[in-house]
């Protein structure tokens, strides 16, 4: 990764400082995985329930493209766009109850 960490040091970190429980479990799943040699995509794929299935296919194409880090990349920037699609449409509705108490 850019911090010069591996895949296994970056899950280890993660799995330390993670605070939610269920991402927890499928971090030391997937720390599980890379011992054991599977692939992370492999393990992410049981995981649709937090990880949308685009994003574990386009982590699966990182992978087997030697690319993970820029597949990350760009799963985080799907992510920042939907959370920015669903802030417009909340600040959009919270305007006119605004205006309307104003």
């Amino acid at each position: 990764m850019q911090s010069g960490m591996n895949f296994l040091e970056v899950f280890l970190f993660l799995r330390d400082i993670m605070s939610n429980l269920s991402y927890k479990v499928m971090i030391v799943d997937v720390i599980a995985a890379i011992n054991r040699g599977d692939t992370v995509g492999s393990v992410l794929n049981q995981y649709s329930e937090f990880i949308s299935k685009d994003v574990v296919a386009l982590l699966k194409v990182g992978e087997e493209t030697a690319s993970f880090e820029s597949a990350l990349a760009n799963a985080i920037g799907m992510y920042e766009e939907e959370f920015n699609k669903l802030l417009d449409g909340l600040s959009k509705v919270i305007e006119p109850v605004l205006i309307v108490f104003i």
